[in-house]
Parts: C-alpha cells; sequence; structure tokens
C-alpha cells in the first residue's frame, strides 16, 4: 500500500467510518488528498453516522467546505490552464495529441497555441489537477472527478 493510500486508510480509521468496503471508492473521490478527506470525513462522522455507503449514495458529489478550497485553486490558474481544464471537465480522458481542431470534426479548436496548451497540461499535472493514465502507446489525461465536478458546475 501506497504512503498515500495508508493515510487516506488512516484518516477514514480515526473517523471511526463504516463500510470499510467503499472506503476505495471514497478515497479516489477525494484523490486520496488527505486535507480533502479530512473534510469529507468529519461531514461522514457528522451527517450520515459514520457511513460511508449512505454518503456515496447521496446522488451529487459533495463539494460541502471543499468548495472554497477548490474556487482558491481554481482562481490561482491562469487563464490558459482554465481553457484546458474546462475543455478536460467536458470529456472522457484524452489523448492530449487529438487536441480540439487538430483532426476533431465536431469541436472547435481551444483558442492557445500549441506551445501554451502544452505548457498548460504540464503545468495542471504540477498541480495534481489532471491524471495520467498509459493506454498502450499513447497517455491519457483526465481530471479528477471532484475537480471535474467543480469545474462544470461552479466555474
Amino acid at each position: 500500500m501506497g504512503g498515500l493510500a495508508a493515510a487516506a486508510t488512516e484518516i477514514l480509521t480515526n473517523k471511526g467510518l463504516k463500510d470499510e468496503d467503499k472506503w476505495g471508492k471514497l478515497i479516489q473521490i477525494y484523490s486520496g488528498n488527505p486535507s480533502w478527506l479530512n473534510i469529507v470525513a468529519a461531514t461522514i462522522e457528522d451527517l450520515f453516522n459514520r457511513s460511508v455507503d449512505r454518503f456515496l449514495s447521496y446522488p451529487t458529489l459533495f463539494l460541502g467546505d471543499l468548495e472554497p478550497i477548490l474556487e482558491e485553486y481554481y482562481q490561482r490558474l491562469s487563464e490558459p490552464e482554465k481553457i484546458v481544464i474546462q475543455w478536460l471537465a467536458n470529456q472522457k480522458a484524452v489523448d492530449i495529441s487529438q487536441k480540439p481542431g487538430v483532426g476533431a470534426i465536431h469541436e472547435s479548436p481551444l483558442p492557445l497555441s500549441d506551445a501554451d496548451f502544452i505548457k498548460a497540461i504540464k503545468s495542471l499535472r504540477k498541480r495534481g489537477l489532471i491524471e495520467k493514465a498509459t493506454d498502450n502507446e499513447s497517455s491519457l489525461f483526465d481530471i479528477p472527478a471532484l475537480v471535474k465536478n467543480y469545474v462544470k458546475n461552479y466555474s
């Protein structure tokens, strides 16, 4: 178990949360971020009688006290980073070589040069706002569910 996963599990254990079989999903949704998990674990403890299952059955992703934190992250982004993260929020995992306007029939090109696009992707990765998965010969990029929810609904 990695250090981040171990720290995440320790947070949930310390809060006395139930439904350990659902912890993995909770950790995934909140990207294993200890600060975010502490906030959401306190909410689960207080409002859901420590039941992770009941919390996860809620129809929308909970932001609550995380909203101002995500707002602060978002406001610190450069304009190119905001354009890229808004584009990614409306996609499934994408191969960045398929930037809108490059061989895409129904998508408008992003108003960024190729250099600004790559620079924004690199910066968002460094900030932990983009996840990378390797699929055979290409790298697929996506944003964590929590960030995606914020960008789509609050930005």
